[in-house]
């Protein structure tokens, strides 16, 4: 199981109408389905292997050793170019999410291509 941290902070960055404050809480209530990984970030090559039905274990805190929650992949990861990518791929890419598409385009500049994978929260008995 991949294990990793979500306890980031949308701030100003947040897409229209979003609720939840941060990237942790924004999988908890529904409002995040995928994340985004950059070819350009460490780490990277570990998330490229990831098949429907695995789990991927997020923290909400760098430490990895507070508050989490297990989602399962629900679509492989797919290749996408934040700074080129059409604008409905973008407004969609916000929506799931939860970050602005600005902010979407911004990171694309900054950080290159990177590949996004959809998933859902496990729900527990």
């Amino acid at each position: 199981m991949l294990k990793a941290t979500m306890y980031f902070s949308y701030g100003s960055d947040a897409r229209s109408g979003l609720k939840s404050k941060t990237t942790f809480d924004a999988i908890l209530a529904g409002e995040r389905s995928s994340t985004t990984r950059f070819t350009a970030w460490p780490g990277y090559e570990r998330w490229t292997g990831l098949k429907v039905g695995d789990q991927v274990l997020f923290y909400a805190d760098r430490d990895m050793k507070g508050r989490y929650v297990d989602v399962t992949v629900t679509e492989v990861p797919r290749v996408i170019d934040l700074a080129r990518c059409s604008e409905a791929d973008l407004a969609a890419w916000s929506e799931a999410e939860g970050w602005s598409e600005a902010a979407g385009r911004r990171y694309g500049r900054k950080y290159g291509p990177g590949i996004q994978i959809r998933s859902r929260p496990v729900t527990t008995p």
